[in-house]
């Protein structure tokens, strides 16, 4: 659903632009907003401390909720691959996490076989979307649709922290 409405949401963007009319439906799209009010509820509910102070425990959850929802939306291109793989019945093997084996210091971690880099073709698809939400945020600014300025902000600063960190953690 997430990677639906960020590729449809240009769209939308250039269809509002250029269609007056079109742009009053935007009025109606706040409806959709209550499913984040939803989803907030729960975590908020499945998260807090039952021995903290229900009022501090709400301020920090609205500090924490954006950063969560920010880094979901980054990891929405591995959530969509790993779907499509489960729905066509891909196995995938076991990896195993790397131990690197050194014994001295002498020994150099970063020559060892785990450590060869190997850089994801998903890490071009994070990298399109980035320019993809930037441009839609540059039309969202143009015809001043604040709900989708936000929204594509978030998903520029998703992807991007996904994608660095997919790229730092290349070696």
């Amino acid at each position: 659903a997430i990677a639906g409405l960020i590729l449809l949401s240009v769209p939308l963007l250039l269809l509002a632009r250029e269609t007056p009319a079109f742009s009053q439906l935007y009025d109606y799209f706040g409806v959709f907003l209550l499913n984040t009010l939803f989803l907030g509820f729960m975590y908020f509910i499945a998260t807090k401390d039952e021995e903290e102070n229900l009022f501090m425990e709400f301020l920090k959850f609205l500090i924490f909720f954006p950063q969560f929802l920010t880094t979901m939306l980054g990891l929405t291109t591995y959530n969509v691959i790993a779907v499509i793989e489960g729905y066509i019945g891909k196995k995938s093997p076991f990896i195993r996490t790397p131990k690197y084996n050194v014994k001295s210091k002498s020994e150099k971690w970063s020559v060892k076989k785990y450590t060869k880099a190997v850089i994801s073709p998903l890490l071009l698809i994070d990298l399109l979307v980035v320019i993809y939400a930037i441009y839609g945020v540059s039309i969202a600014f143009e015809i001043e649709n604040y709900s989708m300025i936000i929204f594509l902000s978030m998903v520029i600063i998703g992807f991007s922290y996904t994608l660095f960190l997919s790229l730092f953690d290349q070696k």
